[in-house]
């Protein structure tokens, strides 16, 4: 197993908020999704931005749109999805809803996994079964 060092995206500019997760991208590559939203105003759109590290720099390989999204938090990665909570706006245009999304960090695309009643926003991601659940190995 080998550990190495990266340096972090840098700051986002002033006035805007940005929250990432690392992933596995093609090639034995790092991936960095990052959720982008004008943080003096949450109602405002949000996007993901999807970057690759080379040679210690990060380069933006793609943005995605999260239409009717807003005020978007990455809850965690795990088997080839990202977890994303939002409160986004219904089809009919009407409605404000909480909601969780999946977005296939393969394709990149974005799917609503189970609609809220409440807002939940302290749980994490977890892929698989904790160790206390699998069946005993020898």
């Amino acid at each position: 197993m080998e550990f190495s060092a990266v340096n972090l995206p840098p700051e986002p500019e002033q006035g805007w908020s940005s929250n990432f997760v690392i992933v596995e991208a093609a090639e034995g590559m790092l991936g960095m999704l990052a959720d982008v939203y004008d943080r003096d105003n949450i109602y405002d759109p949000c996007w993901l931005t999807y970057s690759i590290l080379r040679n210690n720099q990060w380069h933006l390989e793609k943005v995605i749109p999260l239409p009717g999204m807003h005020h978007v938090v990455l809850l965690g990665v795990g088997g080839g999805y990202l977890l994303i909570g939002a409160m986004y706006i219904t089809s009919s245009g009407g409605e404000v809803k909480f909601g969780l999304f999946s977005v296939d960090v393969k394709t990149f695309q974005v799917e609503l996994f189970t609609q809220r009643s409440k807002v939940i926003f302290s749980g994490r991601l977890y892929a698989g079964f904790p160790p206390s659940l699998c069946a005993p190995t020898i």
